[in-house]
């Protein structure tokens, strides 16, 4: 009977050691896992960081090619202006020119 208790005894201490040796790798997983996470971290970080000052400067240029249209813009309406009025003129000038032919 003592041996059986004995070799219950063993094989519990193996059992033990084999659960502690177990525990130890589960420990060193855990550990190395927070160290991942804490790395992933630093990099979500400095991602963010990037993409925010990526967009500021896509929200600048923006901001430049729309004040840029605004002088286009005007040019564009100063010519059709200009347009218009080299357009009546010539036909002011045309209808002067009538008036012209019929007096001589």
């Amino acid at each position: 009977r003592t041996k059986t208790v004995s070799d219950d005894l063993e094989v519990e201490a193996t059992t033990v050691k084999k659960l502690q040796a177990n525990i130890l790798n589960l420990e060193k997983d855990l550990k190395l896992k927070h160290i991942e996470v804490g790395r992933l971290n630093t990099e979500k970080g400095l991602l963010e960081r990037r993409v925010d000052k990526e967009h500021r400067s896509a929200l600048h240029y923006q901001q430049l090619l729309e004040e840029s249209k605004t002088p286009l813009t005007v040019a564009q309406a100063e010519i059709e202006s200009l347009k218009k009025d080299l357009i009546a003129a010539h036909r002011h000038e045309l209808s002067l020119n009538k008036v012209t032919d019929k007096i001589a």
